[in-house]
């Protein structure tokens, strides 16, 4: 399967990119509104997400489109618990 980019005209994606492109894209609606993943507060599910976003995603022009995903994985990564495991 091929996908056409969302935000460039005429670019074709592989089907590994093109999954990469409809979970942000989900992941960007669903943070619309939300503060963390699971509930209103920060749970595991947010540990594990931050640390797919910060681990698989070295290309931060990537999450460009996603100012949702790329602010949340942020707020995450700025913890004190995250910093201090990070930090050792």
């Amino acid at each position: 399967m091929q996908l056409a980019h969302p935000h460039d005209d005429g670019l074709v994606l592989s089907d590994s990119a093109a999954i990469g492109v409809r979970v942000l894209g989900k992941l960007e609606r669903g943070f619309a509104g939300r503060t963390f993943v699971a509930t209103d507060d920060f749970t595991v599910a947010d540990i594990l997400m931050a640390h797919v976003l910060r681990s698989c995603i070295h290309d931060q022009a990537l999450l460009a489109p996603y100012p949702g995903v790329a602010a949340y994985r942020d707020r995450c990564l700025a913890r004190p618990a995250f910093t201090q495991v990070r930090a050792t």
